[in-house]
């Protein structure tokens, strides 16, 4: 596993080890791209079996907010939770 470089913290005024985001987030917001256009391809078979399908293809769709939303996250101070910007990482 590679090691974080630290990072300079505006909060706590000194270089903190980052809480990095699981990176299985940007591989969710792809597959959940993949899986978007596997819908458009198979957009006969769903309108066929409306009553099922239709509804699990919504449930897909509403899924976007929350894998964008993880995937979208930035690494954290790992003392006081800050959002660390990575313009600020410090070669060692």
């Amino acid at each position: 596993m590679a090691q974080l470089v630290p990072v300079h913290c505006a909060r706590c005024a000194h270089d903190v080890t980052p809480v990095a985001v699981w990176p299985g987030f940007l591989w969710a917001r792809r597959d959940w791209y993949g899986g978007l256009v596997l819908l458009a391809v198979l957009a006969p078979v769903i309108m066929s079996e409306i009553t099922v399908l239709m509804p699990l293809a919504i449930l897909f769709g509403l899924a976007a907010g929350p894998v964008h939303a993880l995937a979208a996250q930035r690494a954290t101070c790992s003392e006081c939770g800050a959002e660390l910007s990575s313009a600020t990482a410090r070669s060692h």
